[in-house]
């Protein structure tokens, strides 16, 4: 069954709410359908989708995310934490939002315009200077409206959900959400936000199982793809696949962990990672243990942003704070450039670094934001000696890491040699 929006009452001069959710009624009642969006821009406030539901964005369709915060409809998830302070307490604010719901796809070859400039705050900038220099201003965050999305694709509690060939654009928070879900497979798809929107994260999976991500361009503030258990402590996250993506970021590329939960079981392999602060970031909170993580065949590019960014240009980060543990992380085949060290801390074993080949560079944001160990959210450590020493591994853990074929270059100024504590 296809339901075609402008068959529901779209008109590309108004609100187009309405016809969105009469489309994916009319699909719930027939037991699953397609809701063909046509070509031109169609503005909509938040919507639901059922199971057996596949929303088709034909060429030339733009779906444009409302300016209007009154035009998204609570989730009834009251138990789904906040994402920053200035959210409403507790709310899930989504654009389109499935719950207990099976087989599900958002296709393209269409894209989403989800309005992130009408919800931001250009006028402040986090951790930049009074006034901003023009550096800054391209690196630092600006600050969100009191009221904003914070979820804009939500699915919880879902199964077999197929998202590709799309292109979400200019997101004001978290874009693709998954959570508690299982048989999740994001492929061929365009992610494309700001560098200076705080939460913008790309993908977020939050304890779920068996995530799969592939073949994906990814740019964005906050985290490109991130495997949580935000949502939910008690849902462990297992099983995470990305590959053959390109991801840019001012937060970190890939992020694996939280403060609690269980994750287990994750696949980075063929990726390559451009003017990104942290590459990756395997984090254990007081009440999390991840174990198994293997990262293969990686080109990346890390150097320091300026403004409140979690990372200080690391390639690679493993931080577990008191009570977290960190398990068996391999990671072979890691070249590029960076502009600080692979930081290790905390609770940690079974680390393997291989074939590693990597050129630090001293950068020109060090004087600045170069002078601590930047282990956040963890409290952070005073650096060496941020001057004259950028160890290309800088650790402080249980057991010691084995490494092999590692060849690292600097630019003569400072000192490169591993630093173990």
């Amino acid at each position: 069954m296809n339901c075609k929006i402008t068959e529901f009452g779209a008109v590309e001069s108004a609100l187009c709410t309405a016809a969105f959710r009469g489309a994916a009624e009319a699909c719930r009642k027939n037991g699953g359908g397609t809701i063909l969006v046509p070509p031109g821009t169609w503005t909509t406030g938040s919507f639901r989708l059922f199971s057996g539901t596949e929303l088709h964005l034909e060429a030339g369709a733009v779906v444009r995310a409302s300016g209007d915060i009154a035009d998204y409809e609570p989730l009834p998830l009251r138990d789904v934490p906040k994402i920053n302070s200035a959210d409403r307490s507790g709310d899930v604010l989504s654009l389109v939002w499935a719950m207990d719901a099976e087989t599900l796809a958002i296709t393209g070859p269409g894209e989403f315009d989800l309005n992130a400039e009408v919800f931001m705050d250009r006028g402040r900038l986090c951790g930049g200077s009074i006034p901003p220099t023009e550096a800054e201003k391209a690196e630092c965050h600006c600050t969100p409206k009191p009221d904003r999305p914070n979820r804009m694709f939500f699915f919880h509690r879902c199964g077999n959900i197929a998202v590709s060939r799309v292109t979400l654009r200019n997101s004001p928070a978290w874009t693709l959400v998954f959570s508690c879900s299982h048989d999740l497979r994001v492929s061929g798809i365009r992610i494309e936000n700001s560098l200076t929107i705080p939460n913008d994260d790309g993908i977020h999976f939050c304890g779920c199982r068996n995530a799969e991500v592939a073949r994906c361009a990814i740019r964005s503030g906050d985290d490109c793809v991130a495997f949580t258990a935000i949502t939910d402590f008690n849902s462990p996250m297992t099983g995470g696949t990305v590959s053959e993506c390109v991801l840019t970021s001012a937060s970190s590329a890939i992020r694996i962990g939280g403060r609690g939960g269980t994750f287990r079981n994750f696949s980075i392999h063929d990726c390559e990672i451009v003017n990104t602060n942290r590459g990756f970031v395997v984090f254990a909170g007081d009440k999390a243990t991840v174990d198994d993580v293997r990262i293969q065949n990686i080109a990346i590019e890390t150097h320091l942003f300026y403004g409140c960014w979690w990372g200080k240009g690391e390639p690679l980060a493993l931080i577990a704070m008191p009570g977290g543990k960190i398990r068996n992380v391999s990671v072979s085949g890691l070249s590029g450039s960076a502009e600080n060290s692979i930081v290790a801390y905390g609770d940690v074993e079974g680390l393997r670094l291989q074939n590693i080949r990597l050129k630090i560079g001293y950068g020109t944001h060090r004087p600045a934001m170069g002078d601590r160990i930047d282990l956040s959210p963890a409290p952070n450590l005073p650096a060496p000696d941020a001057r004259e020493q950028i160890p290309w591994l800088w650790t402080q853990i249980s057991q010691a890491a084995a490494t092999q074929k590692i060849e690292i270059a600097g630019d003569g100024r400072f000192s490169t040699k591993a630093m173990v504590k």
